[in-house]
């Protein structure tokens, strides 16, 4: 039962990504967001971050604004190197 249920989860998670492409970028902003919190969260850098009180909330925002930035540069690097179809 187990094993039909995943398939049909994740056809229809794969349906929605295609019909809207922004899920694929929120989610990677939220992976972002969550290593710019590991990041800074971090044992070894605590007594170093918590001088600083917004820096937790300054590193998430970068994280997920680098992860998209490179995401979208990606992909606009990608799509120079595929050979145009002249009609």
């Amino acid at each position: 039962m187990s094993i039909p249920l995943v398939v049909a989860g994740s056809s229809m998670v794969m349906w929605l990504m295609d019909r809207y492409p922004i899920i694929i970028w929120a989610g990677a902003a939220l992976l972002g967001w969550l290593a710019g919190g590991l990041l800074v969260g971090d044992i070894a850098l605590g007594p170093y971050v918590s001088q600083y009180p917004h820096l937790p909330l300054i590193a998430e925002i970068l994280g997920a604004v680098f992860v998209v930035a490179v995401g979208w540069w990606w992909n606009r690097k990608v799509a120079s190197l595929k050979p145009r179809v002249e009609d």
